[in-house]
């Protein structure tokens, strides 16, 4: 009975200890201590084959320009030159049967057979890396300091023109546009200068209407004269205005040195047509312009261009008087054209500007 009690009592020791191993292997989910934490999966997984990195656009191909003369003109370049040479370009191109574009980007591609003279006003670095990519192409750089001349690249600078050209032109002009020739000129009395712009604003005028008589009343012979001893004087120049006014004339060319906001404002009130020179004052006055001659510094292109379509070496420059911001309204095209002929004639000294 002993010796059971004794085997009874081994089994239940022996069953409790392996019952404590058991529970020792167990982790209780509260016990912080046993926690860890399981690292982030790294994904093994390859770069999808079939992604397909994005590539620069294509660039549009530049159509070529359908033109034998081109005006390269960047935003950057001065406005009163390019209008200047706009108007230039395009009637010598109209007169001589060639297409002509102006352009503010210009690159290789757009430059075919078809051209054959680009006039610039681009900076001389792009123009040269431009020229070089198109030798047969000839590029005229207008008024661009820098521009290394040699090969198809040439140079063009302008002189200043004189008092006499500018009046000449001045009376053309506005007798070409003015019904029954009726213009005017205001200049300064007792100088040199005023009568430079007197006598070739006479001239320029009967070069076009010669005895420039009107047919209707007041049956007069034109043009007339009036002058300003004291441009200061709002007496002086009122009366000059109103002699011409008294005259019936309604076109009016006022000399630089005499011109002034007052006496263009009381012209332009008075429904008078009017011819300005670059940097006048009162030019800015709202008026009916025709335009406004260059009085230096702007070139004349036309000869230059005209010698490199003939395959010839152009002059490196000439008087630089030309007349821009035209006012289409006032002047036709085709008005336009004769006028840009008679300047090319008076330029090359075929035309005298003075009796």
């Amino acid at each position: 009975m002993r010796k059971k009690s004794i085997i009874t009592s081994s089994l239940f020791l022996i069953f409790s200890l392996v019952l404590l191993a058991g529970c020792g292997t167990q982790v209780s989910p509260t016990d912080p201590t046993q926690l860890q934490q399981t690292p982030p999966e790294t994904s093994t997984r390859p770069m999808d084959a079939t992604a397909t990195p994005a590539l620069p656009a294509t660039p549009t191909p530049q159509a070529q320009i359908a033109a034998e003369l081109i005006l390269w003109a960047p935003e950057t370049a001065d406005p009163a030159l390019v209008q200047t040479l706009t108007g230039q370009l395009s009637a010598y191109a109209q007169s001589a049967g060639l297409a002509f574009e102006s352009h503010a980007l210009l690159a290789a591609p757009q430059l075919g057979a078809q051209t054959r003279v680009v006039v610039s006003v681009a900076p001389a670095a792009e123009l040269a890396a431009l020229a070089g990519q198109v030798p047969t192409v000839q590029f005229l750089s207008v008024l661009v300091p820098g521009t290394v001349v040699g090969g198809n690249v040439h140079a063009f600078e302008a002189s200043a023109s004189t008092s006499d050209q500018r009046a000449f032109l001045a009376g053309y002009a506005l007798a070409l546009i003015t019904p029954d020739y009726r213009v005017g000129v205001i200049s300064q009395s007792g100088t040199a200068e005023g009568q430079l712009y007197r006598d070739g604003f006479v001239t320029g005028a009967r070069f076009f209407c010669g005895l420039c008589r009107s047919k209707y009343g007041p049956v007069l012979y034109y043009p007339f004269t009036a002058e300003i001893g004291d441009p200061a004087s709002a007496v002086e120049w009122q009366a000059a205005a109103d002699s011409l006014l008294a005259n019936a004339v309604s076109a009016v060319f006022v000399q630089p040195e005499v011109s002034s906001a007052e006496l263009i404002t009381y012209l332009a009130g008075k429904g008078v047509v009017l011819v300005g020179v670059d940097g006048q004052p009162g030019l800015d006055v709202p008026a009916s312009w025709v335009g406004v001659l260059t009085a230096g510094g702007s070139a004349d292109v036309v000869s230059a261009v005209e010698k490199l379509l003939n395959g010839e070496a152009p002059v490196s420059g000439a008087s630089g008087v030309a007349l821009g911001r035209i006012n289409a309204d006032l002047m036709s095209e085709g008005r336009q054209i004769l006028f840009e002929r008679i300047r090319q004639q008076m330029l090359d000294g075929q035309v005298k500007t003075l009796p």
